[in-house]
């Protein structure tokens, strides 16, 4: 029992030395923590606050810590872009391109700057906020912080306002779709279609789009952009019945003697053999019918849309 109580004593004598050198191993370097902190937020790219720490451990490093070649290629492509603009989308890109430089090396300054002006260019004015905001952070004595606070004050407010306009633009939507009825002239066309709560439904075009093919009625109905609207589309048998049962409310469909019939969207219909299509006779008797050579039949055209 005394041998094994000595043999334990004896181990941990011998191990004393080596749990004070484990305790006592020297913390690492501000630059191996900044490259430690860089890969976190590399994981974790949304993660401000931890940039916000790697901005500020980097404004303490003499010399500064090196731009990445990975970065500066970005910075390349993010300035070629920028130069090369044509439309809000291109600016977005370059600003994807600093982003980029600026997870290789998030202390970079003119990095944030330029990629704030990117933001504004693309109408993405909360980002080109925070860019700029973390710009301020990356370069305190530069000379232009106090026009840089301007512009964020100027960028507050167009967000601000949108909102607003966004706000009030809604609330008079919500307005005119309280006081709807069959036959209201709204979104781009006329109702003729309402739901319980009365303020959704089915609109239609004013007009025909034409006559054609089912496939060439499909493109009518997809490319009609009328009010501003871009999600019109060919009404399914029932909401063409709906709509034939509403014809005098809605008007300008084809006489008699024009053979209105008009298409729908509904395939494979009353047994036809061969690309069978649902029609709809816009006549006194408003039949229904499967439709064969859907290819080469020209049909009325009638585009709807829902809100």
């Amino acid at each position: 029992m005394k041998h094994c109580l000595l043999a334990i004593l004896i181990g941990f004598i011998l191990g004393t030395p080596f749990l004070c050198a484990q305790t006592n191993a020297p913390a690492a370097s501000p630059r191996d923590q900044l490259q430690q902190l860089t890969e976190q937020l590399q994981k974790s790219p949304n993660d401000q606050a931890l940039r916000e720490k790697i901005i500020a451990l980097a404004l303490r490093l003499d010399p500064k810590p090196a731009t990445p070649d990975a970065a500066t290629e970005a910075e390349g492509a993010a300035e070629y872009a920028f130069k090369n603009a044509k439309v809000n989308s291109d600016y977005s890109d370059a600003a994807k391109q600093y982003e980029k430089a600026l997870l290789l090396a998030p202390w970079l300054a003119a990095d944030y700057f330029n990629c704030g002006m990117a933001h504004e260019k693309a109408g993405e004015n909360k980002e080109a906020i925070c860019s700029f905001k973390f710009y301020l952070l990356a370069a305190p004595n530069a000379d232009d912080v106090q026009a840089v606070k301007k512009r964020i004050g100027g960028l507050q407010y167009a967000v601000q306002k949108k909102a607003s306009d966004e706000a009030a633009e809604a609330a008079a939507k919500a307005e005119e779709a309280a006081h709807l009825h069959i036959g209201s002239n709204y979104g781009g066309g006329i109702v003729f279609y309402l739901d319980g709560t009365g303020q959704h439904g089915l609109i239609a075009a004013p007009s025909d789009q034409g006559t054609g093919s089912w496939y060439q009625a499909v493109q009518l109905c997809k490319g009609y952009r009328g009010g501003g609207y871009s999600d019109w589309f060919m009404p399914s048998i029932d909401q063409l019945n709906t709509l034939y049962q509403q014809r005098n409310v809605v008007g300008g469909f084809a006489d008699i003697d024009h053979f209105p019939v008009y298409w729908s969207s509904t395939e494979g219909a009353g047994g036809a053999a061969y690309n069978g299509v649902w029609i709809q006779v816009f006549d006194d008797k408003g039949r229904s019918a499967g439709n064969k050579g859907a290819e080469y039949i020209y049909n009325h055209v009638r585009a709807i849309r829902a809100f």
